[in-house]
């Protein structure tokens, strides 16, 4: 008697396997079907940007020039100056070499020979 009620309880168990296994199989089957709708959501956002991008690079400059903050001819002066600053600091140097050097004197002083 005690193997009869062993079997039972044996099939009993594969079923709920079985139906377990079913549910699962519909979960997983759904789970795909709400990726490919995902992916496809995220294939249209992307051919979007894909045709919008050229607009946003030709838009960028032009808005910018148009939000933009406007300077004034004091702020475009001094930045004038400041920019000529430089560049004379940075080029006075060589001004200098090149005057010394067509004046007759080496900016490098010539190696001494060592016996």
């Amino acid at each position: 008697m005690a193997g009869i009620f062993e079997v039972n309880d044996l099939e009993a168990r594969k079923r709920a396997l079985a139906d377990e296994s079913d549910m699962y199989r519909q979960v997983v089957r759904l789970e795909l079907h709400n990726l490919e709708l995902y992916a496809r959501r995220v294939q249209r956002k992307v051919t979007i940007f894909a045709t919008i991008k050229p607009l946003l690079a030709l838009g960028a400059p032009l808005a910018g020039s148009l939000f933009g903050r406007r300077q004034t001819k004091w702020m475009r002066l001094a930045e004038a100056a400041f920019a000529g600053w430089q560049l004379f600091r940075k080029f006075t140097p060589f001004v200098r070499q090149g005057q010394s050097t067509s004046a007759g004197t080496n900016a490098i002083a010539p190696r001494q020979p060592t016996d």
